[in-house]
Order: C-alpha cells, then sequence, then structure tokens
C-alpha cells in the first residue's frame, strides 16, 4: 500500500514539469449525536474528520484523470484506517456527467434517507465503481453502480445499483430515486447463507413558494415502497409501502422542515408489537432505521453557517416523535475545500 503511495508521488514529482495540474485539499468533519428510544435505531455518537488530497490532469476541454487520497479519524475508535485511493477518469460537459473508477460519492449522487442511511455515507464515502448523467430539456437522468463486495471464501459478493430521474413542470418538481442491493452467498458459506435483494423506490412531488415573509416555502410528498427479498429454499418478499408529507421553510441562514411518515403496511405478522417497528428479519436494513417504524414525526430546526464555494458549515437540531416516543439527534458538518492550479511552463 505505502509502496503505491511513493510511487504515485514519485511520478507526480516527476511529471509535474510537463504537466499542468490542479491539485486540491479538503477537509470533511461531522458530528451526529443520536439519542434514540427505538428498538431498531442505535443511540450512537459519530464524532470525526476526513481529509482529502486530489490531483487532477484535465485532457482537452472535458475530460480529466484524477488521483489521490481520502483518510478518516473517528474519534474515540481503536481502529486505524488506512489511507482510502482516489483514482478515476471524469468527463463534464452542459449535457453529460461520467466518472469510472473511485470517487467521492457526495460530489457524484445525493441518496435520500428513506434509502440509504447516512452512516453507509459517513463509513463508505467512495463509489467504487461508475456514475453516468444526462441533462436534456431540464430533465436530469442519473444511472450508477458501487462494487462493495467480491466474492470470496468468506467474502459474499455484494454491489449497489440505482437510477435517479429528476425535472420540473412549471412550478412543480418531480424526482423519483432507486436503489437495488444484491448480497450473493460467500463461496464457502453454508446452507443458512442465503442470496438477497434488498431496494427501494421513492418517488416525491415538491412544489416551491416564495411568500413575502420566508426566502422559501416547499411543501412536498414522498411516496415509499421498499423490499427484502430472500432467494433459496426461502424463497420471500416483504415489500412495505410508506408516505410522507413535509414542509421545509427557509429565512436567512434559519430553516425549519417538519415531516409527518406512515408506513401503510396493515399485515399483522409483519408489523412487531415491541414499540410499532417492523420485524427485524423482514425488512429493509440499509436505510435510516426511523423509517422502520409504523409512524414518526421529524422536525428538523438547522441553521447554516456558511454556504460559499470553499467552505459549507451547517448546523442541524431533530426532535423526532417515533411510535409516540420522543428521540432528540443533533448533527453538525462542516466542509471546506482549497484549490491550486499549476500552470503548464512555457517552451522557448
Amino acid at each position: 500500500m505505502f509502496r503505491k503511495i511513493f510511487l504515485m508521488i514519485f511520478f507526480c514529482a516527476v511529471l509535474e514539469p510537463v504537466l499542468a495540474l490542479d491539485l486540491s485539499v479538503g477537509l470533511n468533519g461531522f458530528a451526529d449525536n443520536r439519542e434514540y428510544h427505538s428498538a431498531f435505531r442505535n443511540s450512537q455518537t459519530f464524532f470525526g474528520v476526513r481529509g482529502t488530497a486530489l490531483g487532477s490532469q484535465t485532457i482537452g476541454r472535458f475530460a480529466s484523470v484524477n488521483a489521490g487520497l481520502s483518510w478518516m479519524m473517528e474519534f474515540g475508535s481503536d481502529t486505524l484506517r488506512l489511507p482510502a485511493p482516489i483514482l478515476y477518469f471524469g468527463y463534464s460537459d452542459s449535457s453529460t456527467f461520467f466518472r469510472m473508477g473511485a470517487f467521492p460519492r457526495s460530489e457524484s449522487i445525493d441518496i435520500p434517507e428513506c434509502l440509504l442511511a447516512d452512516s453507509f455515507k459517513i463509513f463508505r464515502p467512495n463509489i467504487q465503481g461508475a456514475v453516468f448523467k444526462r441533462f436534456n430539456g431540464g430533465i436530469t437522468r442519473t444511472v450508477w453502480i458501487d462494487w462493495i463486495g467480491r466474492q470470496a471464501d468468506s467474502v459474499r459478493e455484494s454491489f449497489l445499483f440505482g437510477t435517479q430521474l429528476g425535472g420540473n413542470i412549471g412550478r412543480v418538481k418531480l424526482s423519483s430515486d432507486m436503489l437495488y442491493i444484491h448480497t450473493a452467498r460467500a463461496k464457502d458459506a453454508d446452507s443458512l447463507q442465503h442470496v438477497t435483494d434488498d431496494g427501494g423506490m421513492r418517488g416525491t412531488v415538491a412544489v416551491p413558494f416564495s411568500p413575502q415573509f420566508f426566502d422559501s416555502l416547499v411543501p412536498s410528498f414522498t411516496a415509499l415502497v421498499t423490499w427484502h427479498r430472500v432467494r433459496d429454499d426461502v424463497e420471500s418478499w416483504y415489500t412495505p409501502l410508506g408516505a410522507e408529507a413535509s414542509l421545509l421553510v427557509m429565512k436567512k441562514i434559519f430553516g425549519l422542515r417538519v415531516s409527518y411518515f406512515r408506513n401503510l403496511w396493515a399485515d399483522p405478522d409483519f408489523v412487531s408489537t415491541q414499540k410499532g417497528g417492523l420485524a427485524t428479519d423482514r425488512k429493509f436494513q440499509y436505510n435510516d432505521g426511523i423509517y422502520w417504524s409504523s409512524e414518526f414525526e421529524s422536525n428538523d430546526i438547522f441553521v447554516v453557517i456558511s454556504h460559499k464555494q470553499w467552505l459549507n458549515v451547517r448546523f442541524d437540531v431533530f426532535i423526532n416523535v417515533v411510535d409516540h416516543e420522543v428521540d432528540n439527534r443533533e448533527k453538525f458538518s462542516l466542509t471546506a475545500s482549497f484549490g491550486h492550479h499549476i500552470k503548464r511552463p512555457h517552451r522557448t
């Protein structure tokens, strides 16, 4: 690993006199305190920092080759994490966005927490695969794949695949997301390990307003379906349905998002009697656990301290009523990035 890093630095130093490079460094600090009462959500605190260093070589006007490193330090953890390599080919113009390789997830796609929990994004911040976006007539189409496990004796093959679609019809904003997660058996797995297919689909309708007192007022409605399929001898499907209504209000740097979600699954054998949560062996387990409850109300009070190109700082306080019990969550995030362009020297 360290030999590869040394060779990367060495070749960058050798080629620097003849190449025009864009160098950038980034820092992402996060603190996320969760105090939950639900049996299906863990009361945890995620606190740490992630740093990235990236070099980009432009090819023509729209393409680039990018290489760098990303390293995360989780405070309070005894596990020393190795730096994660960033290496990808990128292409971007007015109608197309394409990346292939290992690249930052947050810069490419944004998956809602009803499909993919943000803790997954913290501990696996890079996509190892490809993403393709097409912009045409105000409509954005996205397809992506993230390969997270190659089959081995004791390792299960696994990948994430998703699509996104978004656009406007007049004032109305329409968007949809689909996530599919396949997990195969390990090579030496016993009969108790089954092939599973998990996933979900979300469709959202939002209508932004700009009233006189508020800077922004956005009511929205979301329909959600998730699925958990077990193959082999115990073939089974579980497809809970849900609906969510929310209202987002913004005034300068302050904001409030109020949401109400209800699980529409009515099978009494599927809904656990313990705090109204879904049975743990029959649910889609990759989204935020709050969506496993029978119903919840979420109140997110936030302040955007800084929203600049090089610095974003935000603080959220969540007060949730989940199955008639009150939970709270406090979340702070800081993202800073700095870049430098090394010009190609003039030949004489």
